[in-house]
């Protein structure tokens, strides 16, 4: 493939891969949502959601990296930038690329701070529940600390070692 039309192709998957963490920010800020109102049933279709959107993000990257090795050899560049600088002869075309580039990097960098504020709550609601969990089981008296004690479990015997009675019957 010619690094021009190359370069269209790695273009066209950049863009989709602008709109697929559009995408996978929009789910994380409804699993917020989801999750400070209790919603376990909507909280499980945008998880299914996330999956899917994780796994195009996934073959997109995959696919941008077969399209940008070859061109980067064939330029003599390193780097996504750089492919844009030495390989968009067009002034607007390069501008508009760059452009790209830098929005996909804010993009990333917003997605791992709202991943970070969506695992911090999803961590607070799961200690929450436990800790709701917990005191439910006291005042049912169904919390093992309030029960009959067992006896404890023998260790088991080493290999090799007979575990037979010292005494017959």
């Amino acid at each position: 493939m010619p690094p021009g039309e190359a370069l269209g192709e790695l273009a066209m998957t950049l863009r989709q891969v602008l709109a697929t963490l559009v995408g996978l920010r929009a789910l994380l800020s409804d699993q917020r949502q989801a999750i400070a109102s209790g919603n376990l049933e909507r909280l499980l279709q945008i998880t299914a959601d996330q999956e899917g959107l994780a796994a195009r993000l996934a073959q997109l990257e995959q696919r941008r990296a077969t399209l940008q090795r070859p061109l980067e050899a064939a330029l003599g560049v390193r780097g996504l930038p750089d492919l844009g600088r030495v390989g968009l002869a067009d002034p607007a075309e390069r501008e508009a690329y760059l452009e790209l580039l830098k929005e996909i990097r804010l993009r990333v960098i917003d997605l791992r701070d709202e991943n970070v504020r969506a695992s911090d709550l999803l961590t607070a609601a799961t200690e929450a529940a436990g800790r709701t969990r917990a005191h439910l089981a006291r005042l049912t008296g169904t919390d093992p600390g309030y029960g009959p004690r067992r006896a404890p479990i023998a260790p088991p015997s080493p290999p090799g070692s007979a575990a037979l009675p010292l005494a017959m019957p």
